[in-house]
């Protein structure tokens, strides 16, 4: 299997809620574009992916499993006990009714007088703006349209961890 292919296949997996809508949806998973800041941090390759695609890649095989997120989030607890547990979330959100993939990343390191700082990072993928070759309108729900669900996979640091395995095993190009 290809990178394209295993991307492919976390997004038929995660991104969908029926089944025999996996193919068609993932081509809109696959269209979706950076969306805020264009800034990005140079200690990370998903802070630098602009599309789906290389974000998925880039977070699980160069930022996690020992990489530079990993490293960042590690810098946390209490700062004079680096014996502290280490506090942090990281969540992976698909959106199917907007055709939205959130990553949230943070960590709190704790200081004396129970004084606590966050430290977060958040990228966004969305919908382009419709074009003739564009079949998605993002924003339906603000017209009116309901469906049962807006977050409908929502994948926490071990689930990330678990997909990587696909995608750092074997020759995938």
């Amino acid at each position: 299997m290809t990178d394209d292919d295993k991307v492919n296949l976390l997004l038929g997996v995660c991104g969908v809620e029926i089944a025999n809508r996996a193919a068609e949806h993932v081509r809109v998973w696959r269209r979706l574009a950076r969306f805020g800041s264009t800034e990005y941090d140079d200690r990370f390759a998903f802070t630098r992916a602009k599309n789906v695609k290389d974000f998925i890649v880039g977070l699980i095989t160069q930022d996690l499993n020992g990489g530079a997120l990993d490293a960042w989030l590690k810098e946390t607890g209490d700062v004079f006990d680096r014996s502290a547990a280490v506090r942090h979330q990281m969540t992976l959100d698909f959106y199917v009714d907007d055709f939205q993939l959130t990553l949230a990343v943070s960590r709190n390191r704790v200081y004396p007088q129970e004084r606590t700082e966050a430290d977060s990072i958040k990228i966004q993928f969305m919908q382009p703006p419709p074009d003739p070759e564009h079949g998605y309108v993002h924003g339906l729900r603000k017209l009116g349209y309901k469906a049962g669900s807006v977050l409908i996979r929502r994948l926490d640091a071990e689930n990330i961890r678990g997909w990587g395995a696909c995608l750092t095993d074997g020759d995938a190009s």
